[in-house]
């Protein structure tokens, strides 16, 4: 199924042009002002070779050229454009202030001695024939001559167009509708393929489209259609018969006629592909770099490289600082440093920075605006001018500061007040091991060297590498070339310390840790000694640093709500990992355990240390009964239709359960008691059906038709919210249904005896928590006065609530203790089996360990 957006307007096709066939279905489009014959010269060309142009990223887009071996980088334009394109005559450019918002087309020259206005309106998008331009304006698609002369309309639309292309003399361009093609002297305009597909490309007589992650090939010469490749991806790109895209982590080549396929591992986002003569360009992460059409024989011909987050979290024994973006204010990749207080983060500076670190009480950084070095302390709060440059990376060794410009990428000294260059080339990721500066050569295709104490420079590794790390006079690191593998050089050898792709390196008091991606990112510690490793933690995808020293795990997140927060972790022996709020786990046997973090679950090995991911898509909720493991979450190839997985631990078998016949369809809400699973999907006809499912028998039935959520089950009872929001309870079986609760209130547990629930007394999210004797039905307020319902917490079967003091009682049974004793506590929570309480008036912050 393809999805459609239907359009409440009555729109009429008009072909003034001969040969339109009035027969299909393009009742939304008017072709006009058909254009036949516009006559252009070409301007000779000044340049000779093989050049590209491009918007170079790190001078915010604005228009370069160079050979496409990355030499002769010249700018020819404070203009900007997106991606690579082949230097011609000239370069046609939308002209706006941010990339991919509508302006006016100008071109320049290839030269940079003439920039001129085309088309005054702001544009879209657009495609330069060898004869026209080709431009969407306001749900219309107009053509003129190259120099914006000649201007007609071409077809009205009627609503929005997403992206036109051009192959051969056609047009091909997308709306909510579908696919369309017309000739570029307006004639022949037909629906090609019906259905709402964003991105679509042309190759050789053929459309090749994106529908909801399935990608299609459609023949215009047989009309046939064929599936290619089932995945969700961004970018498509076609070059000289095979067909481009990312894959997770992995850049796939697959031929378009045998579907024979390659792959190659990436570390960096790729937004931008160029195909010329036998190799192919990317453009992503800050840099251009080219591959052959083999996918072998990576170099990067532009750009500092791909600069790592180093130094996002500043630690040291007094202080603990973040350098975070500020997404209420965000621009680019902009960021703030923020320092840890009582209250949580706050920005320190206010202006932004690019680079830091910190020596004792002293923050050394590089400011955005002026690209000059810094420092500031942390006490007096006092700021100096350092270097009096434009500072891109830097080191610090004693009173000598190595540095790179932004301007030349080379390296220089600073030393008693004097600047002398030492490297004449393009370097960068500096790093001080033994007062000796280490660092790679861009020019020399990110070969690793070390200037030595007596300002001799020595090549120590031939390979393509952007990340390593020297530990023990060993030198650790990715290298790029064979897919991301994890090396050791010692001086004379090298050795393969990790077969699969490593996303990151870390080094934190002189151990080495590396970052895996499975589901989601996993950080692994390696024994130096050994050359083995050990899962240790499971970061999340929104980590920016982290910190571990002495037991002690610090890490920086932040997210796009403009939240920015340093987490702790303490190290569970019995685990054999760090544990955070954000893990639940669940022992299987003396050294197994079932972990699910940031919605995957895993199997780990604590005697082993290893770690296997459980289910490839993230999941919305689970359950593990005996050695089973129930799930569901959302088929993210099939167009999001929800399921029930049942997954045996040992074997690892994966079976339906249940699945949604009907796409984009919510998560299922599920109970498992005894290999019976109790669902209710919150959809359509299905909506307040409660099912029970015997695995046993093969058997489904409802036994309830007004339920809204599951809750619990409770003594072979089912407790449920019905249709009315009240809570519900039955059996099994579905008789003997009783209202145990007949208002709108939030379920918080119950025993042999009552009932609790949070009920709301006004719409400032305040409440009471509310106690219901089942059998004589009287109702106490525990709580007594109003609460917020996120003053309190169940954990392990215990309520703890605010209340002046912080209370506690045992659900089971029922015995009320005071927690914590203060009457100054304005709120709490509990993180890592410890209530944290925080107290007015900058008063303090109260802890205390809970029981299991």
């Amino acid at each position: 199924m393809r999805f459609r957006v239907c359009i409440l307007i009555s729109i009429i096709l008009l072909f003034i042009m001969s040969g339109c066939n009035s027969g299909n279905s393009n009742a939304n489009l008017t072709v006009v002002n058909g254009n036949k014959g516009i006559e252009y010269k070409g301007v000779d060309k000044s340049e000779e070779g093989d050049w590209l142009a491009f918007g170079n990223p790190e001078d915010d887009h604005r228009i370069y050229k160079m050979k496409t071996d990355g030499s002769h980088v010249t700018k020819i334009s404070n203009k900007k454009i997106e991606g690579i394109v082949q230097l011609e005559d000239y370069i046609y450019y939308k002209d706006s202030d941010t990339l991919y918002e509508s302006g006016p087309i100008r071109r320049v020259s290839n030269d940079g001695l003439t920039d001129e206005g085309i088309i005054n309106e702001a544009v879209e998008d657009f495609v330069v024939t060898q004869d026209n331009i080709i431009f969407i304006k306001e749900e219309k698609i107009y053509i003129s001559d190259k120099e914006g002369n000649h201007k007609k309309d071409l077809v009205i639309v009627k609503e929005k167009v997403f992206s036109i292309k051009y192959d051969d003399g056609t047009i091909y361009f997308n709306t909510n509708r579908g696919i369309y093609s017309v000739q570029e002297d307006g004639t022949q305009l037909k629906l090609i393929i019906p259905g709402g597909f964003y991105k679509f490309r042309v190759y050789n007589n053929q459309l090749i489209y994106n529908d909801n992650g399935q990608i299609k090939i459609y023949n215009l010469e047989t009309q046939e259609e064929k599936d290619f490749v089932r995945q969700n991806n961004y970018e498509l790109f076609v070059y000289d018969g095979y067909l481009y895209y990312t894959e997770s982590d992995y850049l796939i080549r697959e031929n378009i006629y045998t579907n024979n396929t390659d792959r190659v591992a990436k570390n960096t986002f790729i937004y931008d592909f160029f195909g010329y003569k036998d190799d192919i360009y990317f453009f992503g992460n800050n840099f251009i770099w080219k591959m052959d059409k083999e996918l072998k024989n990576k170099e990067i011909i532009f750009g500092k490289g791909s600069l790592t987050n180093h130094n996002m979290l500043l630690v040291n024994d007094n202080h603990t600082l973040v350098r975070s973006y500020d997404f209420s204010n965000y621009t680019h990749d902009i960021t703030y440093l923020y320092q840890e207080t009582e209250d949580g983060m706050e920005k320190i500076m206010s202006h932004p920075i690019d680079n830091a670190l910190i020596v004792e009480d002293d923050i050394f950084y590089v400011d955005n605006r002026d690209k000059k070095l810094y420092r500031y302390n942390l006490e007096t709060q006092n700021q100096a001018l350092i270097i009096n440059e434009n500072i891109l990376e830097f080191q610090i060794s004693d009173d000598t500061i190595y540095f790179t410009t932004h301007h030349d990428y080379k390296l220089y000294k600073y030393e008693n007040e004097t600047i002398e260059i030492i490297i004449n080339e393009p370097v960068y990721n500096l790093q001080l091991y033994k007062d000796t500066l280490y660092y790679l050569k861009r020019n020399a295709n990110n070969h690793l060297y070390r200037y030595k104490k007596d300002e001799t420079e020595e090549l120590l590794l031939e390979t393509f590498v952007t990340q390593y790390k020297i530990i023990d006079d060993k030198i650790y690191y990715i290298d790029e070339s064979d897919n991301y593998k994890l090396f050791l050089y010692d001086g004379e050898e090298k050795m393969e310390i990790v077969n699969e792709k490593v996303s990151r390196l870390y080094k934190s008091n002189d151990v080495l840790y590396y970052v895996t991606t499975d589901g989601i990112h996993i950080l692994n510690q390696l024994d130096t000694k050994t050359q083995s490793s050990q899962v240790i933690k499971f970061i999340g995808l929104n980590y920016l640093d982290f910190y571990i020293k002495e037991d002690r795990y610090v890490e920086a997140i932040t997210s796009e709500s403009g939240n920015v927060t340093v987490k702790e972790a303490i190290y569970k022996e019995e685990l054999g990992l760090y544990y955070d709020n954000d893990l639940y786990y669940k022992a299987v046997d003396d050294t197994k355990y079932i972990c699910y973090y940031d919605n995957y679950i895993y199997l780990y090995n604590n005697e082993e240390g290893t770690l296997e991911l459980l289910h490839s898509d993230p999941i919305s909720e689970f359950q593990v009964e005996k050695n089973e493991i129930y799930v569901t979450g959302y088929k993210y190839n099939d167009e999001l239709r929800s399921y029930i997985k049942r997954i045996n631990i040992d074997n690892k078998t994966k079976e339906y359960i249940v699945e949604s016949e009907e796409r984009y369809t919510p998560a299922y809400n599920f109970i498992v008691e005894d290999s019976i699973l109790y669902y209710h999907l919150p959809y359509k006809e299905h909506k307040h059906q409660l099912y029970k499912y015997d695995s046993k028998e093969n058997s489904i039935e409802v036994i309830a038709q007004d339920c809204n959520k599951i809750l619990d089950i409770n003594r072979n009872q089912i407790i449920y919210q019905n249709e009315d929001e009240y809570i519900v309870k039955m059996n099994t079986n579905g008789s003997n249904k009783k209202i145990l609760v007949e208002e709108s209130v939030e379920y918080i547990g119950m025993n042999d005896n009552d009932i609790y629930y949070f009920r709301y007394t006004n719409d400032n999210m305040e409440g009471h928590i509310m106690k219901k004797n089942l059998s004589s039905e009287v109702i106490s307020n525990i709580t007594n006065g109003a609460i917020k319902t996120w003053d309190y917490y169940i954990y392990n079967n215990t309520l703890y609530y605010l209340v002046k003091n912080i209370k506690s009682m045992d659900l089971e049974t029922e015995k009320e203790l005071t927690f914590l004793e203060n009457e100054d506590i304005r709120h709490f929570y509990i993180y890592n089996k410890e209530l944290i309480a925080y107290l007015n008036n900058e008063g303090g912050v109260l802890k205390k360990l809970l029981s299991d």
